[in-house]
């Protein structure tokens, strides 16, 4: 989820439990921290794509985080000692409040490293979600600037904004139930669904098995409605091709070869629905991966360009940006 977002449930709890401003403000940055590996993008995409929501989103991580910044909270405030353990645990509660978040939305959190990669998400809500964003803006508004700042009502602000997001999430859920069962797509088709910002409108997504590839159906749903809105249907064979040595005379060996770079491995980790084109001119290969979610999707959307001859040599593989 945004950062915004976490750090107004920082504060808005923060006040709601009665912390001091001190340890109400390590409280919400330990809410937005684990997004601090979001600076792996001054190193370029490939490393925010290995990095974020990885190490610092794990269960690992949020211990050594917690545990970093409850030590430097009691040098720098010179709490006494015995207050270590409660500071530690406030520290905790905000790294699982991040996470829980984060889970709930389509982009993998690696919970399990060092232990495992995989990205675990729950496809309940959007990377921004507007009804938590406003409940959560509207009660750090009525707490911070109105007199209704007192102990009781803080704490009903609180836990009144809990339950009207878990609500949201709630709603959500349901919907995302109706959105799959609204497309009718045999049982032994792969069924996915992605949230989008609304709560009624879902992606819901068929991926058949289809020379060595996929064939993806991509539905847009209103759920509310039960109504199939748009079906955009994508052909993208040869994407999992067993991996074949030169001379690359076909296009499932060269879309199979230029999987060998490391670049195009983090591109297709990174993307929903990994698809492929080809083109050969002379003995050159043009291999154009993209998300085939991403384009459906609409606006701008990142494409890898991979040029490479017949015998194996690569002439280019950059990112592009597709409008």
């Amino acid at each position: 989820m945004d950062l915004i977002s976490h750090a107004f449930l920082g504060y808005v709890m923060g006040r709601g439990l009665q912390l001091d401003k001190k340890t109400r403000l390590l409280f919400i940055i330990a809410c937005i921290f684990p997004d601090f590996d979001s600076v792996s993008l001054l190193a370029g995409w490939e490393a925010f794509s290995q990095f974020h929501r990885g190490p610092s989103h794990s269960l690992v991580g949020g211990i050594l985080i917690s545990v970093a910044l409850a030590v430097v909270f009691i040098g720098v405030v010179h709490l006494p000692s015995r207050k270590g353990l409660l500071i530690f645990l406030l520290c905790i509660c905000g790294f699982a409040s991040h996470v829980v978040l984060d889970v709930l939305t389509p982009w993998g959190t690696e919970i399990l490293w060092p232990f495992s990669r995989e990205g675990i998400a729950f496809y309940v809500t959007y990377f921004f979600d507007p009804i938590f964003f406003s409940v959560f803006f509207l009660a750090f508004l009525i707490i911070h600037f109105t007199r209704f700042h007192t102990t009781r009502n803080v704490r009903f602000i609180a836990v009144t904004a809990l339950l009207l997001v878990s609500m949201n999430f709630g709603i959500r859920y349901y919907e995302r139930d109706i959105a799959l069962k609204t497309v009718d797509i045999p049982s032994t088709v792969d069924v996915m669904s992605q949230p989008t910002i609304r709560l009624d409108r879902w992606w819901v997504i068929a991926k058949t098995s289809f020379n060595n590839g996929y064939i993806y159906d991509i539905y847009g749903v209103d759920s509310l409605g039960k109504t199939v809105l748009t079906h955009t249907t994508v052909e993208s064979p040869f994407i999992n091709y067993e991996m074949s040595e030169p001379p690359l005379d076909s296009p499932e060996k060269a879309v199979s070869y230029s999987r060998k770079d490391r670049s195009v491995q983090i591109f297709i980790e990174d993307s929903d629905l990994p698809a492929v084109k080809t083109t050969l001119e002379g003995y050159v290969w043009t291999i154009v991966w993209y998300d085939a979610m991403a384009e459906t999707q609409g606006g701008m959307s990142r494409e890898m360009l991979v040029i490479l001859t017949v015998d194996g040599t690569f002439i280019k593989v950059e990112m592009v940006q597709s409008v």
